[in-house]
C-alpha cells in the first residue's frame, strides 16, 4: 500500500509540475520504494529483535510475548527499535534507488519499443535496477555488516564513520565493493522474481474491481 500510495501520489505531484513522464515516474518509484521500506522497517525490526533474543538465549527458550514484554520493561518501547537507524541507512536508499531505477527504465522502454513484450519489459526493468543498486549501495552494506560484527564483538556501539574511516584505511577504497558480484546476481534475481509477481498481482487487482462494482450495483 505504501508502495503504490506514496509512489502515485509523488508521480502525479510531479508530473504536474511539469517533468517529463520518465523523470516524475522515476522520483515517484524512489519516494514509493522509501515509503514501503520505511513501512515494513516499522513492522519487522521488533519482530527481528525478538528473534535474535531466542537465538542467543541460553536454556529454556523464551516465547515471543515474554521477551518483547522483558525489552519493553527494561528499556523501554525504544528497545523494540534497537538498531533501526544502520538499517535504514542502508535500506531506504537501496529500496528507493531500486524502485525509482525500475520505474524509469520501464517508462523508458514502453516509450521507445512499445512493441516488446510485458513480461521482458519488466524482467529487463528490474535486471538494471538490480544491477545499479546492489553496485552503488554495496558500500553502504559492507559498512553496515562490519559495524555490526564489530558491535556484536565488542560488547558496543560502533560509529558507523569510523568503521568506514578503518576499512578504507586497511583494505582499501575497493574492500566497500567485496562481493558485489554475488550481491548484484541476488539482487537482480530477486527483484525480477518479485516483480513479475507483483505486477501481476497489480493487473489481477486491475481486473477484480469492475466486476466488484457490478455487483454492487
Amino acid at each position: 500500500f505504501a508502495l503504490e500510495a506514496g509512489g502515485h501520489h509523488a508521480t502525479t505531484w510531479l508530473a504536474g509540475r511539469g517533468l517529463k513522464p520518465e523523470a516524475a515516474a522515476s522520483l515517484g518509484g524512489a519516494v514509493g520504494g522509501a515509503s514501503a521500506a520505511m513501512t515494513s522497517m516499522l513492522v519487522y525490526v521488533p519482530f527481528d529483535i525478538i528473534s535474535q533474543q531466542q537465538i542467543v538465549s541460553k536454556g529454556t527458550p523464551e516465547s515471543t510475548l515474554a521477551i518483547a514484554r522483558r525489552i519493553v520493561s527494561t528499556e523501554g518501547f525504544p528497545g523494540l527499535y534497537r538498531g533501526m537507524g544502520i538499517t535504514m541507512i542502508t535500506y531506504l536508499p537501496s529500496s528507493a534507488l531500486w524502485w525509482g531505477l525500475y520505474k524509469a527504465t520501464h517508462k523508458s522502454i514502453e516509450r521507445t519499443s512499445p512493441l516488446t513484450p510485458t513480461l521482458l519489459v519488466e524482467v529487463a526493468s528490474a535486471a538494471v535496477a538490480g544491477a545499479f543498486t546492489s553496485t552503488l549501495t554495496m558500500p553502504l552494506d559492507a559498512i553496515k555488516t562490519r559495524t555490526q560484527v564489530q558491535s556484536a564483538n565488542g560488547g558496543e556501539a560502533v560509529h558507523f564513520v569510523r568503521v568506514a574511516r578503518e576499512l578504507v584505511a586497511t583494505e582499501g577504497i575497493c574492500s566497500l565493493w567485496r562481493g558485489v558480484f554475488w550481491r548484484g546476481t541476488h539482487t537482480i534475481i530477486w527483484g525480477c522474481t518479485m516483480v513479475v509477481c507483483y505486477e501481476q498481482l497489480k493487473r489481477w487487482a486491475a481486473k477484480t474491481k469492475p466486476l466488484a462494482r457490478s455487483r454492487d450495483e
